[in-house]
C-alpha cells in the first residue's frame, strides 16, 4: 500500500485568521516561521507507521525526488496542496535481508546529538 501525505496551507491561513487566532499574526503564510503544515504532516505519518509496524507491517517514509507533475496528474491532487512525502506500507519477505544505509552506517553517539543546559 501507498499513502501520499499532502499538507494545506490554506487550511492553516483559514484558521489562523479567525477571531480567536487573528492575533497571532499569522494570517499571512510568509509570517510562519515554521511551516506547521508540513511539520504535521510529518508528525501524522510518523503515528502511522509507529501504529503500522505494532501491527506488524513494514514501513517506508520518502519524499518525492522527481516526477511530482506526474504524481498529481495521476491522481487530480490540487496546486494547493504540498506534498510532504509518501509512505508505503507492506509485509517483510520471512527471508528478506536488511540493507541500506540503516544497517551499514552507525549512528552518531547521543553525546553528540543531545545538548543539556547548553550547547
Amino acid at each position: 500500500m501507498v499513502i501520499l501525505v499532502l499538507s494545506d496551507p490554506q487550511r492553516y491561513l483559514a484558521r489562523y485568521s479567525a477571531d480567536d487566532k487573528i492575533a497571532f499574526g499569522l494570517d499571512d503564510l510568509d509570517r510562519w516561521p515554521v511551516r506547521f503544515w508540513d511539520v504535521d504532516g510529518g508528525m501524522a505519518s510518523m503515528q502511522l507507521q509507529l501504529a503500522a509496524v505494532d501491527a506488524g507491517l513494514a514501513t517506508w517514509f520518502l519524499g518525492i525526488g522527481y516526477g511530482e507533475d506526474l504524481v498529481r496528474r495521476e491522481f487530480s491532487i490540487p496546486r494547493d496542496r504540498m506534498m510532504v512525502g509518501v509512505i508505503a506500507l507492506g509485509y517483510r519477505d520471512d527471508d528478506e535481508t536488511l540493507t541500506g544505509s540503516g544497517v551499514s552506517r552507525l549512528r552518531r553517539p547521543l553525546d553528540e546529538q543531545i545538548h543539556r543546559n547548553g550547547w
